[in-house]
């Protein structure tokens, strides 16, 4: 316990005589590294936060909150990593970090085709993709649909109803191609998502660390 650092936040009652606490640990060595980095840039850290947290937080400062009882799935697609929030009305009960992002996405759909795979980089920041490279992009998303449907598993053995709804953030978010490859394998409604009007879900964490300072 001593290498790491530990905070947590009560989020509400669970019954008449416990409370869901949330609790977060992380290696000191990791923290140590990211806040080095910022120093080497000539800036001071003013608050450290988890990606996941933060898309909760931009999730729940919507003006217009969804608000209710629905079980929402958020993911934020990024280039290494896919952060995964399930929203049970307005309380995040599963947090979780898949090793998958836009690298192994545009990877894995070169390695199907034969391509080059700055080409299909470049016929993804696109928007529009051929037939052949949506073919691929679905075989290749098939993995995080897999670690998706897992973790949908066990929030309903352990919480009930699962996701009714995926909301998409990041920058993969962006390409219609992607959202339609993950449709094909999974049973939710799949919608792009940013956190304001105006605002790219590309930076929907980057919004809700902002909002910590506010």
């Amino acid at each position: 316990i001593q290498d790491v650092v530990i905070d947590g936040a009560a989020l509400g009652p669970a019954d008449a005589n416990k409370i869901w606490v949330l609790i977060v640990a992380c290696k000191k060595e990791l923290l140590d590294r990211r806040i080095d980095w910022a120093k080497r840039a000539g800036l001071e850290v003013a608050l450290i936060d988890v990606d996941a947290l933060a898309l909760a937080n931009s999730f729940l400062a919507q003006a217009n909150g969804r608000g209710g009882a629905a079980t929402r799935a958020l993911i934020n697609v990024g280039a290494h990593l896919t952060n995964l929030v399930v929203f049970k009305g307005d309380v995040p009960y599963l947090v979780r970090d898949i090793p998958w992002g836009g690298e192994k996405l545009a990877r894995g759909t070169a390695d199907q085709l034969g391509a080059d795979v700055e080409a299909v980089k470049k016929e993804l920041l696109q928007g529009q993709v051929s037939r052949e490279v949506q073919e691929a992009m679905r075989l290749t998303s098939e993995s995080l649909s897999s670690e998706l449907q897992l973790s949908f598993d066990y929030f309903e053995n352990r919480f009930g109803q699962p996701p009714e709804e995926i909301l998409v953030s990041g920058g993969l978010s962006l390409c219609g191609g992607f959202l339609e490859a993950l449709k094909s394998h999974v049973t939710q409604t799949v919608s792009p998502w940013a956190p304001m009007s105006g605002l790219s879900g590309q930076y929907a964490v980057a919004y809700g660390l902002a909002l910590r300072t506010i």
